[in-house]
């Protein structure tokens, strides 16, 4: 995405089947960083109109990441004059009520779009979604990958990566060319065919899209809570274990802090001027030894 703009084509007559392909390009780690959008809208099987829009990030973001830019080749003074998301999705919004969006790893971009509509206070389209990599993993099994640059290769798709407009365009190709594949009328067809459950976007959250035998997503697993604070099993006994091995040996190497309470010596002002007669090896090993806590003897 290095610019703004609309490519229209054709229409064809109505519009029973809608999809639109959407591509985010992001500035750093944060979903709230969309600094492009790609968008292709497909009816009845045919592209009927294409947007491309830099986006300029909200200033919580903080700046652009050099990695981000590094693949997506947008720098801050690109996005400075740019549009803000809300200006950007406002004419996107009707057309995605109610249609079929499309991306290539899907669970990335709705996530920036869901994060970017909540961030604005707009209103979350009522809306499925696919994912074309996992499209492309049933049909196409015998790819080395499935990564947006080798299926367009294999399809015969013209791509310039990481190019929002070009990479949406070829999310809704793939999805059109794995439709002819398997002989699918639509989105629904194809689904059921591979195994596939179309993700749902609506006011009451989103749910994933998922083809049976896939692990759950990350965010639907149950162990939702912060991986510093869940113990896996049997670590409760081993930090036991640690614990009692070390009082232990804290206990033979320094009896005179052991654990047990010990009486208080009364030490008298004339001991301190009398020097100490020196005692044999015998002596002290017997007198350590009778000396010891109860609970660090044998």
């Amino acid at each position: 995405a290095r610019g703004e703009g609309t490519r229209r084509r054709g229409r064809t007559g109505g519009a029973a089947r809608r999809y639109l392909a959407l591509d985010f390009e992001t500035g750093n780690a944060s979903p709230l960083s969309a600094c492009a959008l790609g968008a292709s809208v497909f009816e009845d099987n045919q592209l009927v109109d294409e947007k491309i829009s830099l986006i300029r990030p909200p200033e919580c973001v903080g700046r652009l990441h050099w990695g981000n830019v590094r693949v997506n080749h947008i720098k801050e003074k690109m996005v400075a004059d740019a549009p803000s998301f809300a200006e950007v999705w406002e004419p996107l919004a009707d057309i995605a009520e109610g249609s079929v969006i499309v991306c290539h790893n899907a669970m990335f971009d709705t996530n920036v779009l869901c994060s970017c509509l909540a961030h604005y206070g707009l209103k979350m389209p009522e809306c499925r979604y696919l994912c074309t990599v996992k499209v492309s993993k049933r049909v196409w099994p015998e790819l080395e990958n499935h990564k947006l640059d080798t299926v367009s290769a294999a399809l015969h798709i013209d791509l310039n990566h990481h190019e929002a407009g070009s990479d949406a365009r070829a999310a809704g190709l793939i999805l059109q060319a794995a439709m002819r594949r398997t002989g699918s009328a639509d989105a629904d067809a194809l689904a059921e065919k591979i195994g596939m459950r179309l993700g749902r976007i609506s006011s009451m959250g989103k749910t994933p899209c998922s083809i049976a035998g896939d692990p759950k997503p990350r965010e639907h697993r149950r162990t939702a809570r912060p991986r510093n604070t869940v113990r896996r099993k049997g670590e409760n006994k081993l930090l036991k274990t640690i614990w009692t091995v070390s009082t232990a040996l804290h206990c033979a190497a320094v009896p005179s802090r052991c654990c047990t309470p010990q009486a208080t010596p009364v030490i008298r002002q004339d001991a301190l001027l009398t020097p100490r007669p020196k005692r044999s090896a015998a002596s002290r090993s017997s007198s350590s030894s009778s000396t010891r806590p109860a609970c660090c003897s044998s």
